[in-house]
């Protein structure tokens, strides 16, 4: 494991959150500020990135491995999602949090935190199985995770129609993404150049955005309260690495190619994804309680994921 890579990364990661904590406590960015550019993020700038982290991958020069890579994407977050359950079942938050404690859970920083870590551990050629990863994030996010933030409001849901429930779980910029990703991918469609270099920079504020908004809930939110919160921790012990240790001992017995395996165990060790803040902040949910879930298992993979990568096989 290089802890420089990962402490570089982390550095970075926070230096943007902090930018964004100043700009927010200057009055530059607040209230309905905030909420317009995280709407921005979470419907044009990082459904680009996802389009874009496609390009000059294809199937077909994948191999065998794509298939024991898209099995263990869907063990990844089944696991995950189990995870999130059995927190809620032992944490028993409130209704509101609730699902915002499943969100953290299931859905790993895969890109930002997930690139640097994978290219730098196991090599650049298996970024592609990361951008596997990342494209079920999207989807995830998209639908279950738009569910989730919505379910917890009752009275306004009644008052919607079965179309206007589903409408925005399906029909958004998210998953029309993650479709146009998907068949560019298995069908190999070229695509210009132009094409290419327009949503790269499309894409490339996604990171930066994201994470100045977050920066931007944390100052709007009680920190203190935040570090208080017991059940946050049980939250990172669970998540960060009673989770991704005991899926090293698992894994021993899947007759499947060893880097796919670690890169699994990788991906499961990520801290929260930030665009759970953004998703939650869009949508009306709780954003303290998803922030702290982000900052804090972002802060404590520095140390965690190093630990894990002690166990890997």
């Amino acid at each position: 494991m290089d802890v420089l890579l990962v402490a570089r990364q982390m550095l970075i990661l926070f230096s943007m959150m902090f930018v964004g904590y100043i700009i927010f406590r200057l009055h530059w960015l607040e209230g309905d500020m905030t909420s317009r550019l995280s709407g921005l993020v979470v419907n044009i700038f990082n459904p680009f990135l996802t389009i874009y982290s496609v390009f000059g991958k294809s199937f077909a020069s994948t191999g065998n491995l794509f298939w024991e890579n898209l099995v263990l994407v869907g063990l990844c977050y089944l696991i995950l999602f189990l995870a999130g359950l059995l927190l809620i079942a032992v944490l028993r938050p409130d209704s509101t949090e609730s699902p915002i404690y499943r969100l953290v859970t299931l859905l790993p920083n895969c890109g930002f935190m997930g690139i640097p870590v994978v290219s730098s551990l196991l090599g650049t050629e298996y970024i592609i199985y990361v951008a596997v990863y990342m494209l079920a994030y999207n989807i995830i996010i998209y639908t279950y995770g738009i569910y989730l933030v919505t379910k917890g409001q009752q009275k306004s849901a009644r008052q919607r129609t079965l179309f206007q429930k589903i409408r925005p779980i399906v029909f958004n910029s998210g998953v029309i993404a993650s479709v146009i990703a998907l068949t560019i991918f298995f069908s190999g469609i070229p695509v210009a150049d132009s094409i290419q270099s327009f949503c790269s920079y499309m894409g490339n504020p996604c990171i930066p955005l994201s994470m100045l908004l977050i920066g931007c809930s944390l100052a709007a939110s009680d920190i203190p309260s935040m570090l208080r919160n017991g059940k946050m921790y049980g939250f990172l012990l669970l998540k960060m690495l009673i989770v991704p240790i005991a899926c090293t001992f698992l894994i021993r017995f899947l007759p499947f190619d060893n880097m796919i395996l670690k890169l699994f165990i990788l991906m499961l060790s990520m801290p929260a994804g930030s665009m759970v803040v953004l998703v939650t902040e869009e949508y009306g949910g709780k954003t303290d309680c998803a922030g702290g879930g982000v900052v804090l298992s972002t802060l404590a993979s520095i140390i965690t994921i190093p630990v894990v990568s002690i166990f890997l096989p």
